[in-house]
């Protein structure tokens, strides 16, 4: 499928133009207007010592895209795989995943600058208008977000054209693949239900839970589930 090195290199393209534009502009009461770019986030953090998140930001948001697409692009065109070029291929999609860090950061900022705006303190010529949380939205996070669902999509496309070699070639060696979801095995057939069903309970409690609270004296006090984030950054 010649649409795969396609998606790839558009890919890339947008990761790396990424990099340079800005993804926010943040105004915060006191502060001066700030532009996000994610170099800035990366290096804010380790600043303050937050050396963890931001290790893994600059892991995953930076570094691990360009490798899991540069990797991509050698899968591609090998003519054969083995079990372990198969390997590697579905950890590279299920690591891309982590990826979305970055946004997520950016996106948490949308909720929190949600209904803040400005006051107005002062009446006539005294009257003063106080910015107390804004956020204006840049160009550089939705390329972003293209960019990881990109690579995502041609990740997960390679791993079906892979699936389907695989049974082609066992089939052609009159070979009976049996893959049953528990393997017929007693402990998979209670615990792999019990997760699932867990796994929908906890996510149907995210909808309705907030997850996020603003408790800055000069901010309006709002809480947020994931129903209410989705509507604030609408």
């Amino acid at each position: 499928m010649i649409i795969v090195p396609f998606i790839l290199t558009v890919s890339l393209s947008l990761n790396i133009a990424a990099i340079f534009l800005p993804f926010l502009t943040v105004s915060i009461f006191g502060d001066q207007p700030k532009t996000i770019y994610i170099p800035d986030i990366i290096k804010q953090m380790w600043n303050h010592e937050i050396y963890i998140p931001a290790i893994l930001i600059f892991g995953f948001s930076v570094l691990f895209p360009f490798v899991k697409l540069f990797s991509l692009y050698i899968l591609y065109f090998i003519p054969r795989h083995t079990w372990c070029t198969r390997r590697y291929l579905r950890i590279l999609s299920y690591a891309g995943r982590f990826s979305l860090l970055d946004i997520f950061i950016e996106l948490n900022a949308l909720i929190l600058a949600h209904n803040q705006g400005t006051i107005t303190i002062g009446k006539g010529r005294f009257k003063k208008i106080i910015t107390l949380f804004v956020t204006d939205l840049h160009i550089g996070l939705p390329i972003y977000i293209t960019a990881i669902v990109l690579n995502m999509i041609a990740s997960e496309t390679m791993c079906h054209l892979e699936k389907t070699r695989k049974i082609e070639r066992q089939s052609k060696e009159n070979r009976i693949m049996v893959m049953p979801i528990a393997r017929c095995n007693i402990a998979g057939m209670i615990i792999v239900p019990i997760i699932a069903i867990s796994t929908g309970v906890f996510l149907v409690l995210s909808w309705t839970n907030p997850f996020l609270k603003l408790t800055a004296v000069y901010l309006h006090k709002y809480s947020y589930n994931i129903i209410e984030a989705v509507t604030a950054m609408g």
